[in-house]
Formats: structure tokens, C-alpha cells, sequence
């Protein structure tokens, strides 16, 4: 039986089949990684656009808080070469917010969308809840 010293002697080289069969081998094992790379590079599209959905929530929350509560914001927002429709949604205090009228707070509901309400946008890619400060006077 030839050892590996003597086989490195050797001048012969490999056969086919050992070729062959180590071909194989670094081909399943590529194959398994090539199927990793897709499903990852979507992935990580997925979560960018999430991110920047969150990012533009922030920024529209801002601007909401900067200009009151009669401000609205109608037009698309760009981001990432991608287009972002924001909805604000003025939420109507109830019996559970007392500390929101004491602290004259008006809670808002932020959702943005990839793709406007009239495409049957369903689902908001990032939703975010903020307060603003109301103008109203406290009943003292």
C-alpha cells in the first residue's frame, strides 16, 4: 500500500476517478453555498428598505412635532431611490389618557407605505406612534 512520502514520489499524478470524484465533492458543497447568497442578498434588500421606511416615520414624526398638529404631510417622501407614501393619523384621547390631556399631548399614528393606498397598499412597511404638544388650554 503506497504511503503519502511515497506517493509524493511519485510522478504519475492522480487518476480520473479521484478527479472526478473530488469534483464532485467541491461541487455539492459550492452548490450549498450558491443557494446561501441569494436568500441573503434579499434579505438584507428587505431589511435596508424596513430601515428606511423607519427612518422616514422618524423624520415625518419630526416634522409633525415642528409644525403642530395641523400640519400633513401628502407628498411622497424619496429615499434609496424608492418612493415612500406617509399616512398621519390623529388618535382621539379617551378615558385612559388623562395623563395625555393633563400634559396637553395628542397622540399620532405614522404609517408609511411603499406604494400608495390607491395600489392596494395593505400592510405599512414601518408604523410609528409619538406624541405632539396640543395648543388646547387645561380646564383647571
Amino acid at each position: 500500500m503506497p504511503t503519502i512520502k511515497n506517493r509524493l514520489k511519485d510522478s504519475s499524478g492522480l487518476t480520473l476517478i479521484e478527479v472526478l470524484g473530488a469534483i464532485t465533492i467541491l461541487s455539492i458543497v459550492l452548490i450549498g453555498f450558491m443557494n446561501f447568497f441569494p436568500q441573503s442578498m434579499l434579505l438584507a434588500n428587505k431589511t435596508e428598505d424596513e430601515l428606511t421606511a423607519v427612518n422616514v416615520a422618524e423624520d415625518v414624526l419630526d416634522q409633525v412635532k415642528a409644525n403642530g398638529e395641523s400640519s400633513s404631510v401628502d407628498s411622497p417622501i424619496s429615499a434609496n431611490n424608492r418612493e415612500y407614501y406617509p399616512v398621519v393619523e390623529y388618535i382621539q384621547s379617551n378615558a385612559h389618557s388623562e395623563a395625555e390631556h393633563t400634559l396637553s399631548l395628542q397622540r399620532v399614528r405614522i404609517q408609511i407605505y411603499t406604494t400608495t393606498l390607491s395600489e392596494g397598499a395593505v400592510t405599512p412597511a414601518a408604523e410609528l406612534y409619538g406624541y405632539v404638544e396640543t395648543e388646547e388650554e387645561l380646564d383647571e
